[in-house]
């Protein structure tokens, strides 16, 4: 795995590395960042609810539809309300792991539900906490639907890196890289711009784990 340094990096050093490189990006270009991974986890959450007839993809894509607005919007006393509210919902329409879903994918609609829940406590706060967490949560994502689906031989002492070189692994460590570095390498988030960026936060609209 190469990193925008060049250097071999799993994800775990990753994290690290965007701890350290989002101070510097700024608010605006970190929402963005976070958005991006909001967009690929969100349709992991609608084949949830396609799956199992549970919870409500609207509520996650009103409040993920906010946070882009809010990439380039930035009024916090308008937008306090209308959060407050959203975050109810979402909470409302999280799935608990504890309950009895008949679904692989039921970690990963957990993981996009918090996501999109984190990004919006970035706008509150501005804590690149958040930001750490959403990038986080999309490894925990890939981990667990690798060892869910693929079920690989916990037996072998590399089975943590049967996980980390697992092709959707991959593609997310470097699809959030090459986001960073785009985002490092602009001066303005025009709206052609963002409208580019966000489009190319999936692979045709496809989640990190190929949900449509």
């Amino acid at each position: 795995m190469t990193t925008i340094d060049d250097t071999t990096l799993g994800f775990d050093e990753w994290l690290g590395l965007l701890r350290k490189k989002l101070p510097d990006l700024g608010y605006a270009k970190s929402l963005a960042f976070a958005a991006s991974c909001c967009e690929r986890s969100v349709p992991n959450y609608k084949a949830f609810a396609r799956e199992t007839d549970w919870g409500d993809p609207k509520v996650l894509a009103e409040a993920l539809e906010l946070i882009w607005r809010l990439v380039t919007t930035r009024n916090p006393a308008d937008f306090r309300s209308y959060a407050r509210g959203l975050q109810g919902a979402l909470k409302a329409i999280t799935p608990d792991t504890e309950q009895d879903f008949k679904s692989l994918l039921t970690s990963a609609a957990l993981d996009a539900a918090n996501s999109v829940a984190e990004t919006l406590d970035y706008v509150r706060d501005e804590s690149i906490d958040h930001i750490v967490w959403v990038s986080s949560f999309a490894r925990d994502t890939i981990d667990l639907f690798v060892q869910y689906r693929n079920k690989p031989d916990c037996s072998d002492k590399n089975v943590e890196d049967q996980i980390a070189h697992h092709p959707l692994m991959i593609a997310e460590l470097h699809k959030q890289q090459a986001d960073m570095s785009t985002l490092e390498s602009i001066q303005d988030l025009t709206p052609h711009f963002l409208a580019l960026f966000r489009s190319n936060a999936t692979a045709g609209g496809k989640s990190n784990l190929g949900m449509s």
